[in-house]
Formats: C-alpha cells, structure tokens, sequence
C-alpha cells in the first residue's frame, strides 16, 4: 500500500517524537530515555511500581519493532525501516479498521496505558503534557489536547484512543482528530 503524503509526514513526527537521542534512529536507548525522562518528571523512584510497568511497556514496544521494523537487524529503527513498516501494516490490513493485525490493537492499548500516568483509566490533559514533555515534544499542549478529546469532556477514554492512534495510523484525512497525536504535523 502506498502512504499519502499525510501518513509519512505523520509517521515521520512520531519518529521523531521517538528519537529521543536525535540520532535519527530509535533505539532501546531513545526508549529507555522516555523512561527516564518520565520518571523524573514524575518523581517516581527507581524501583517505583510505576517507573517498572512503564519500562516494561516500552521493552515490549522495542520487542515488537524491533522484530517487525528492524530490516537490516543492526537494533536500531530508520526512518525508513520505521515507514516501510507502517506502509506494511496498513496493506495487511487493506485500509479497514476492522482488518488491523491483532497486536495492533494490543500495541495501541499498551500505547494508551503509558499515556495514562495516573492509571485512572483516561488520559487527561496532564497525562499528556507530562509524556511529551519527558519526549522532548514542544507544543501547544492545551491546543492539541482540545483537538484529541474531541467531545470535550476533558479526557480521553480508552475507546477514544483506540480511534485517535487508529485515526493517526490509518487515516489520510487532514482533519482526523487523531493527526494531533504528536502535535502538529508539517505541511509538505
């Protein structure tokens, strides 16, 4: 499957927003990073239950890009690799929703659980601000986060971000709420 222009500029920011060396490459250190980042944000403790579960949520994310994104098998991810992966995914898929591989969903869950720091069961506005400040993202966060949570309720339910991350993933319309996943995306 061919990726719009839309898809590439919106897989190439969230490598970026993964690329936490800059390096231009994901690496177990860019994800380990975040970890970091975030448990200092968060003032959790090395051995903190919450520092662990998000490190174990990041091993398996490396886990599975590694073994579905890494072509040349050197433990780092291009930019490259990381879009030819997502353009195999979608043609996997065929462009449905309803035909997504069953890891995605998972993968997309276990996306949603990191986001949710304080483990209520929703991302709120600080949930969000906090993991991508500890990604280094600078953004309007207040203005991104409208967009998400796009029947202003203040949270993002789990339903919601299954259809955010499969808007950000799947979707080549401009306006899909999901697009402001990772704040903006640059114009081609």
């Amino acid at each position: 499957m061919k990726l719009s222009s839309l898809q590439v500029r919106k897989f190439a920011r969230e490598f970026q927003v993964l690329d936490l060396t800059g390096n231009g490459t994901i690496e177990w250190e860019d994800l380990a990073r975040g970890v970091e980042n975030l448990a200092r944000l968060s003032g959790w403790a090395e051995d903190a239950p919450e520092r662990e579960a998000f490190l174990g949520r990041r091993r398996e994310l490396w886990r599975l890009l590694t073994s579905a994104a890494d072509r040349n098998h050197d433990g780092r991810i291009s930019l490259e690799e990381y879009v030819v992966f997502w353009a195999r995914v979608l043609a996997q898929a065929g462009g449905d929703r309803a035909h997504v591989p069953k890891w995605f969903g998972h993968l997309i869950m276990t996306c949603f659980d990191a986001l949710d720091l304080d483990k209520n069961g929703v991302i709120g506005r600080d949930d969000y601000a906090r993991f991508l400040k500890a990604h280094g993202v600078q953004i309007d966060v207040d203005a991104c986060f409208a967009r998400l949570d796009h029947n202003g309720d203040g949270v993002i339910s789990r339903k919601e971000g299954l259809e955010l991350f499969l808007d950000f993933t799947m979707s080549a319309d401009p306006a899909a709420p999901g697009n402001w996943l990772w704040g903006p995306i640059q114009e081609s």
